[in-house]
């Protein structure tokens, strides 16, 4: 990993941070980027349950950042940021590991039933602003 990717990985650190509202211990990340599309959700366990967050505080910008400054040869297509009692975790996945059919829905509910089990996840109402459709 190159010292680039160290420091954007820092900064996503500090977005996941800010995302949840302080504390980030438990906060864990799952995206998937490929050229021109992001796909990405943030979650942090709160023992009985799992919250979701998805607000745009940069998060999107740093994944594409990470993703960019990946040596040639080594282009990740998915990404797993875990933060944990103040430690880091930081998985890279590629793309030549995964199952073809398997689309990214599929791929984030089976990581996060390796992560979390059974616990439910909480996601927030839908903004006064959706269309039901």
């Amino acid at each position: 990993m190159t010292r680039r990717m160290e420091n954007i990985l820092q900064e996503i650190g500090y977005l996941m941070a800010q995302t949840v509202g302080g504390n980030p211990d438990g906060a864990f990340l799952y995206a998937e980027v490929e050229p021109g599309a992001i796909s990405w959700g943030l979650f942090i366990d709160r023992g009985e349950y799992v919250d979701y967050f998805y607000d745009d505080d940069g998060i999107d910008s740093g994944l594409f950042d990470l993703w960019h400054a990946a040596e040639p040869g080594k282009q990740w297509s998915g990404v797993s940021y875990a933060i944990v009692e103040g430690s880091l975790d930081v998985q890279f996945y590629y793309h030549d590991g995964w199952e073809e059919d398997e689309i990214y829905a599929h791929r984030r509910k089976r990581i996060l039933a390796e992560r979390y089990g059974d616990k439910p996840i909480k996601y927030p109402p839908p903004p006064l602003t959706a269309t039901r459709l």
